[in-house]
Order: structure tokens, then sequence, then C-alpha cells
């Protein structure tokens, strides 16, 4: 049972209820901005809990090479690149499901029942590639830096971490 996040169910539950008739383009336009907006501020704090990891995750390369595990700082290095990857992958997911999202309200505005299947079909597949990619990304993450000697709870708290700093930016640009 994979659990949605508040924002995953608010974009389902728009995207399912909206119709052409109550989709004006102003609010087509605003829906899009708000949606890619989480989606940057999602990859944003992905990138920078993958950042946080890869940073002590060096720190275990640059021990393991003073003390001369060649074997372990190959390994190291070699799990940074997949964490990086996978880290890739998911950000392409992220905008692909955007872009389907985007075709989406452009076919329900249209009024072609035609079109709306099939870009809710679009959707649909580009939600599952970005849960796949998503589990992946995650999964790398915590295998990779196991390798490196990093607890599992230790990569919990640095993505905590990022979390809260990219909360804490946007309050502060809000603010501003």
């Amino acid at each position: 049972f994979k659990q949605k996040t508040a924002y995953e169910m608010r974009i389902s539950d728009w995207s399912s209820d909206v119709c052409s008739s109550d989709l004006s383009q102003s609010r087509y336009e605003s829906e899009v901005e708000a949606s890619n907006a989480a989606q940057t501020i999602r990859i944003a704090q992905d990138a920078e809990g993958a950042k946080l990891v890869q940073e002590r995750m060096q720190t275990e390369y640059e021990l393991a090479k003073a003390q001369g595990n060649t074997a372990k700082a190959e390994q190291i290095r070699a799990n940074q690149q997949a964490i990086a990857t996978a880290l890739e992958a998911k950000a392409t997911q992220e905008k692909k499901v955007a872009s389907a999202k985007e075709q989406l309200v452009q076919a329900k505005i249209s009024g072609d029942q035609q079109k709306i299947a099939e870009a809710e079909a679009n959707m649909a597949q580009a939600q599952s590639d970005r849960d796949v990619a998503e589990k992946e990304f995650k999964e790398t993450v915590k295998s990779s830096a196991g390798n490196a000697g990093i607890a599992s709870e230790e990569v919990d708290q640095m993505y905590l971490d990022a979390r809260k700093t990219g909360i804490q930016q946007l309050i502060d640009e809000n603010q501003s």
C-alpha cells in the first residue's frame, strides 16, 4: 500500500473532477503553474537530500582511500554515480508527469472525449513511471549509502533536513 502525498491526492482529485465546462484558460494556466511549482520543489528537495548523502559518502570515500581500501573507495564512487543517475531518471519522469498533466487539461478544455481518454491514459502511465523511478531512486540512495557504511536512519534524517530547508526557503521567499 503506497500512501499518496497530499499533493498527489490533490492533483488526482483535481484531474479526475475537472471538466471542460468549468475550466477557463486562466484557471488552466494557474493550475499548471501551481503543479509545475510543486514539481520543481519536489525535484529540488530530492536533489538536496541526494547532495547531503553524497557529501557524507564523499567523507567515507576519502576515509577508505586514506586507509588504502581501494575497492571500497571505488564502490563508493560507483554508488555516488548510481544516485546521480537515479535522481536524473526521477526528475525526467516528474517532467513527463507535468507534460501529461498539461495535455490532460488542454484535452478537457477542448471537450474532445477521445483526446481526454488518450490524455488520461498518458497521465496514468506517466504517474506509474514516475512512481517506479521514485521507488528506484529511494532504493538506490538507501542501498548506496548503506554500502558506504551510512545508516538508513541517517539517510532519512538528511532528507528530512533537506525538506525543512526547502520549506524554510519558501517561507522566506514569500515573506520578502
